[in-house]
This record gives C-alpha cells, sequence and structure tokens, in this order.
C-alpha cells in the first residue's frame, strides 16, 4: 500500500521538515491537520514492530487523525487507522524499530520531502509565502521536487490557499535556487500556479526539467540560465532565462532572453523584449509547423537577432504581430522540409529592422 490518491500537501516557510505535512481528505478522519505550522501531537517512544501497527506509551492518538500525514524517524506515512490513544496503523510496513520520533500533523518546510514519499494521482501541493532555497539534490530535505506521480499541482499563494489571481501576484512564494545544473521542479504531467523560480543566475539552473509536460500559470522564471522545458506557459513574466522550451505560450512576456524568446510551436499575445540587443524573439527553428498570434518582439537588434524567426519549418503562420527594432524583423525562408508552403497572413507590421524587414 502508498499514501492515497488525492492527498493534499501542505508546505510553508514556518513548517517543518518532522511534521506529517499531508491530509487525505474521505470518509475517516475530520481534521486536516496539516494546515498548521508545527505537529498537533509529537512522541518519542514511537514502536514499530515490522508490520502496519504503531505504538506509543505516551500516546495522544484520536480518531480524527486517521488520513493525516505522519511522520516516523523521518519518512512519511498516512494513518489508515485508528485503535486507541496508543496504537495507529499506516499505510505501509514500518521495520522493527523503538524509540521512534512521530510527529501527526503540521506543515512541512521543504518541496523535497513531498518528492521522497512520491504522491500518485490527482495531488496537490500547496506553497506558502516565503523564499524557499532549493539545493539540486531531489527529494530531501531543502531539496528540489521530483516525483513520477502524475496529474498533480503545486499551487502558491499568498496568505490562503487560492488567493493568487492575475490581479493578486504580491507575495507569490520564491523557489531560490542554490545548486547548479538543476531545476527548481522536476515532474511529469505538473500543473504549478502562483510560483516564483529564482534562478540566480546559477550555471543550468531551469525552473523545470526537460520532457517535463509542465503547466505553467502565473508564475515568474527569473535569471534561470537552463532551458524551460514546459508544455504551456500562461500569464508568465520570464526576465533573464533560457528559451521557453514547449508546446504553446499564452499572455507571457520574456524579457532580455539569454537566447531565444519563445522556442514554441503556438505564440498568442505575447512579447518579447530586449534592452540589451542579445537573442532572439519567437523562433521556430526545427519545428514542423509554427503559429504565432498578435505577438510582439522588440529590440533583439545585435547581429544574428531576428524578431520572428521559422528556418526549416515546413508551415508557419503570423497573425496580428509586430517585430521592431531587431537585426532582421520577420524572417521565413521559403525552404520547408517538405516543401511545404508557408504563410504571413493578415496584419504584421515590421517598422524597423537592420537586417531585413520581412524575408519570406
Amino acid at each position: 500500500m502508498a499514501i492515497a490518491a488525492g492527498a493534499i500537501f501542505e508546505v510553508r516557510s514556518t513548517g517543518l521538515d518532522s511534521s506529517g505535512g499531508f491530509f487525505v481528505p474521505g470518509t475517516s478522519g475530520t481534521i486536516d491537520y496539516s494546515q498548521q505550522n508545527a505537529p498537533q501531537l509529537s512522541v518519542t517512544d514511537g514502536v514499530a514492530n515490522g508490520t502496519t501497527t504503531i505504538t506509543s506509551v505516551t500516546g495522544g492518538f484520536t480518531a480524527a487523525m486517521v488520513n493525516n500525514g505522519v511522520n516516523i524517524a523521518g519518512v512519511l506515512y498516512q494513518i489508515t487507522a485508528y485503535t486507541n490513544t496508543n496504537t495507529i496503523t499506516v499505510d505501509r510496513t514500518v521495520a522493527t524499530a523503538s524509540a521512534l520520533a512521530v510527529n501527526v500533523g503540521g506543515a512541512l518546510v521543504s518541496l523535497g520531502m513531498v518528492g521522497l514519499v512520491n504522491p500518485q494521482g490527482n495531488f496537490l501541493i500547496y506553497l506558502g509565502p516565503g523564499t524557499y532555497s532549493t539545493s539540486s539534490t531531489a527529494n530531501v530535505s531543502g531539496g528540489y521536487y521530483n516525483s513520477t506521480g502524475q496529474n498533480g499541482a503545486i499551487i502558491g499563494y499568498i496568505s490562503t490557499r487560492g488567493d493568487v489571481t492575475e490581479s493578486n501576484l504580491v507575495g507569490r512564494p520564491v523557489l531560490s535556487a542554490t545548486g547548479t545544473n538543476s531545476q527548481l521542479v522536476g515532474n511529469y504531467n505538473l500543473a504549478v500556479t502562483g510560483v516564483i523560480f529564482q534562478g540566480n543566475s546559477l550555471t543550468g539552473i531551469a525552473p523545470t526539467n526537460s520532457s517535463s509536460n509542465s503547466q505553467l500559470y502565473m508564475c515568474d522564471i527569473l535569471n534561470c540560465p537552463g532551458n524551460s522545458q514546459s508544455e504551456n506557459y500562461d500569464f508568465c513574466f520570464i526576465s533573464n532565462s533560457g528559451n521557453l522550451v514547449g508546446g504553446a505560450a499564452r499572455r507571457s512576456v520574456h524579457v532580455n532572453p539569454l537566447s531565444n524568446s519563445f522556442y514554441l510551436a503556438v505564440a498568442s499575445r505575447c512579447l518579447a523584449i530586449s534592452t540589451t540587443g542579445n537573442g532572439s524573439g519567437f523562433q521556430a527553428q526545427s519545428l514542423t509547423q509554427a503559429f504565432w498570434d498578435g505577438c510582439v518582439a522588440y529590440g533583439f537588434s545585435n547581429a544574428g537577432g531576428y524578431g520572428f524567426f521559422a528556418n526549416y519549418a515546413d508551415a508557419v503562420i503570423a497573425e496580428n504581430c509586430v517585430a521592431y527594432n531587431n537585426y532582421r524583423n520577420i524572417d521565413i525562408p521559403p525552404n520547408g522540409l517538405q516543401g511545404a508552403p508557408r504563410a504571413i497572413s493578415k496584419t504584421c507590421a515590421s517598422p524597423s529592422s537592420t537586417g531585413a524587414g520581412f524575408e519570406i
């Protein structure tokens, strides 16, 4: 057995990685003790007999604790049954030992502890306000989250769960990198909402790992030199970071990219801007097709800088786009891999460039 699907984890800067850290809504258990800084119950005389039963002479267990997380000697378990004040059952076997630290409830303080238990199936991780120093080691206390569990979400909040909106962004939690050549979150099919990724310009740091198929919404990506490999970006702000690689972006801004702003097949209502002249805006090189709608590329004025570039793409459509003050504003050479037609349609504007305005 393992922690049940649908678990809801709480991580906050005032929590403890010795806490239980989660709650599984269900028919048993009535109180979610993870939504508090410290454990509801802490004992140091826990006894395991090689089964799923945990006992404590000190005791203090209650029926309301069922389905809460319990931290036993640094490992998270789910309380599945209550016997009496001195005895509980957990979701899987605990090796025979005595004098165990047993902590029921309370929030965790790092995402790495959640990854350690590898939650599965429609889980949620609420991340409270504050800055979380995140090492380049996965699934340890103080490390980054990297789980094989799918269809989960990390949801940042400012003071209460669900309070981050497109008009209320100040005070979101920050994942701050302390190591190199890693990511701040690694997972497949993970949705991240309302979180700031701060790479601190450390070598190779990216917000998500390669092929993560993650979805980022209302997130900031700051000073992350590594490429962001999420599938979709919506209402995101990116600055001084590597390529945004994946499927699609909408309503997002990339300022001063280290290479290309948006290396995506689809971009809608996005802005790529450089105040240094370096980098390029929207690229679809080596992609089979690209669609850009309502996008603006400005300031990529150094030699080799492009506003919109689609070399080798087979089919390209750009609508209602503006490229201004780039070395080459809009460059879509007629040499698709399969000789397929490409098109620029509707109101695209290229008012100023050093090398070429439209090159089709």
